[in-house]
């Protein structure tokens, strides 16, 4: 099983039930939001570069749709964490102006920053909805190591994938984990978990990060790594687990 195909959407049986119902855009089982979630990456515009701009993903012109998961756009472009940003703008790195559920990585993050103040200009924000190729090439790395290569995965490809054909789910190992980008172009996966259900990823339509569940081992492994930016939800202070 060198490659990914399609699997009985069945599989998703478990995830339906912890859910109390079809999540044709991703599966977040409670408890939501709570739990370690990677940020997506994201880019900011060198000081020798400004005359290279990027626009928010809901910004791109009609047509503007090459095929590729978010990835480093190259030279004249440096990685800014949200941390970074955090600090810079005094914006928390998770919004905490709105409902406690909300209170996750998403578009409503850093909402001092608009349009037409320079900053905005000069950042190509994270993506909505799929996690970037060089964090999903880092947590891959971690999976093998934690799991094995030879370990049999499932993935729900997210819904934008697939929005005439339902549910839709994929079969392979994690040593091909990195060949899920030829078969789903545009986004990660909306989940992605081994046949022991020993951890869980997801991600949905609207979030900037992937939330991982797992046992305490992996999650300590995924907040070592040197590229991997996370955050441990709530935050101090946050009222109680939220609930969808």
């Amino acid at each position: 099983m060198d490659r990914w195909s399609d699997a009985d959407e069945r599989e998703l049986g478990w995830l339906i039930d912890a859910c109390g119902g079809e999540e044709p855009s991703g599966f977040g089982p409670p408890p939501y939001p709570a739990g370690l979630w990677i940020l997506h990456a994201m880019y900011e515009v060198g000081p020798d570069e400004n005359e290279t701009l990027y626009r928010r993903p809901d910004d791109d012109e009609e047509g503007d749709d090459e095929p590729g998961w978010p990835a480093d756009p190259g030279r004249g472009w440096r990685r800014l964490l949200w941390r970074e940003l955090a600090e810079r703008t005094g914006d928390p790195v998770i919004a905490q102006h709105v409902e406690p559920q909300y209170r996750v990585p998403s578009f409503r993050a850093f909402h001092s920053v608009r349009q037409g103040d320079g900053l905005w200009e000069t950042v190509r924000w994270p993506d909505w909805g799929s996690l970037d190729r060089e964090s999903f090439i880092r947590l891959a790395a971690i999976l093998r190591q934690f799991s094995g290569p030879d370990t049999v995965a499932f993935a729900h490809l997210h819904f934008l994938e697939e929005p005439l054909a339902g549910l839709r789910v994929l079969q392979g190992r994690l040593e091909s984990l990195e060949a899920l980008e030829l078969v789903s172009p545009y986004h990660s996966p909306a989940n992605l978990w081994p046949a022991d259900r020993s951890w869980l990823l997801y991600t949905d339509w609207d979030l900037a990060g992937t939330k991982v569940y797992g046992p305490p081992e992996l999650l300590k492994m995924i907040e070592e790594d040197a590229f991997l930016e996370t955050v441990r939800l709530p935050l101090t202070g946050d009222e109680p687990d939220g609930q969808r």
